[in-house]
């Protein structure tokens, strides 16, 4: 797995909420008001993939990591 998904979604999420913030006092260009809402929207989509990566590399609960022992 490459260290990019190895970031927490939280990261990505955080940096999405800061981003909002930082655009909110940006009311004198709509236009940078406008790429910071992109930007933000572009954190949450790497928090997203970073949730489906980290799901499909999660352990599955119920199964051990050894082979079953043959009875006779």
């Amino acid at each position: 797995m490459t260290l990019f998904f190895q970031v927490k979604s939280s990261y990505w999420r955080l940096r999405a909420e800061e981003t909002r913030a930082l655009a909110e006092n940006m009311t004198t260009s709509l236009n940078a008001y406008g790429a910071m809402l992109r930007i933000a929207d572009e954190y949450e989509r790497l928090a997203d993939l970073a949730d489906r990566q980290n799901s499909r590399n999660a352990p599955v609960e119920g199964l051990s990591d050894t082979s079953p022992a043959h009875t006779n």
